[in-house]
């Protein structure tokens, strides 16, 4: 029998050789974080960034966006404001999540880039 303490570490039921510590697996949420970390971290320089490209018409100066309260015109008109029907598209729920950002954040930029 051998003395107390001088028994070989064991990692999955695999004994190590002597003078070789035991290598520990990160865990999940450590993993988990550095990949949204990884993910988060280029974006963030948009975050100072102004509305830019179709933001401008779809978010800055449409009315519909800037009127939570107006739900027929988020709900029932076509996504280009300025288009019509002719553009084909008709996104009401993303419509209406940009007024509720709007109404949220008083049309900050900043929050549309975080939550887009």
């Amino acid at each position: 029998m051998s003395a107390p303490g001088s028994e070989p570490a064991v990692t999955g039921g695999v004994p190590l050789a002597a003078g070789v510590a035991a290598r520990r697996e990160p865990s999940e949420w450590v993993l988990v974080l550095l990949l949204v970390v990884a993910a988060v971290l280029p974006y963030l320089n948009s975050l100072a960034n102004g509305y830019a490209l179709d933001d401008v018409f779809i978010i800055q100066l449409n009315d519909r966006v800037h009127r939570l309260a107006d739900l027929r015109g988020l709900w029932l008109t076509p996504y280009w404001p300025y288009l019509g029907s002719e553009a084909g598209l008709y996104r009401p729920l993303t419509i209406f999540l940009f007024a509720v950002q709007w109404a949220v954040g008083g049309g900050a930029p900043w929050l549309f880039h975080s939550v887009n």
